[in-house]
């Protein structure tokens, strides 16, 4: 049975998995939990002095960069704003925005928590570039609009 498989505490008598914290007593090889041994301070075998010996839960960046559900939903992936940006504002930079929304989702969907974070904020900076740049076009064309009827309005009045 190797040291990182299930074992019964010797204490409590609840089930260590490799997720727990071990202590193996030195003297009788006995396994713990780490607060179960905390708490008793010594091994529970009758007329056993053995000291304990720590053996740590690997750490979780040992396993897939997996990261908490919750934290996922923190992540926007700005897909809407990029499309309707696209759409109603600036075609080249609502591309970049959209292709910026879809690696989010992507990373995120892979489990990539920083990746998806960073390619989220990117997206957010494409599509306020998309919607502001489409504004102002839009507020100039307006204005030439406006400026150009008026001026054509005063050669008609003239006439």
């Amino acid at each position: 049975m190797s040291e990182r498989e299930s074992k019964i505490c010797g204490y409590c008598g609840g089930e260590i998995t490799p997720r727990h914290n071990l202590v193996i007593c030195s003297g009788c090889n006995k396994a713990y939990h780490m607060h179960c041994w905390d708490k008793s301070g010594r091994c529970q075998t009758d007329g056993c002095e053995g000291k304990p010996v720590y053996h740590p839960a690997p750490e979780p960046e040992a396993q897939a960069p997996r990261q908490a559900s919750s934290m996922a939903k923190d992540v926007p992936n700005y897909l809407a704003w990029a499309i309707l940006a696209t759409i109603f504002c600036c075609q080249p930079l609502g591309i970049v925005a959209i292709v910026f929304a879809a690696q989010a989702s992507s990373s995120l969907a892979a489990g990539n928590y920083e990746a998806a974070l960073k390619t989220s904020t990117m997206a957010r900076n494409w599509c306020l570039a998309a919607t502001v740049v489409g504004v102002v076009w839009i507020v100039l064309v307006s204005i030439a609009a406006f400026v150009l009827a008026f001026i054509t309005e005063g050669i008609v009045m003239s006439i």
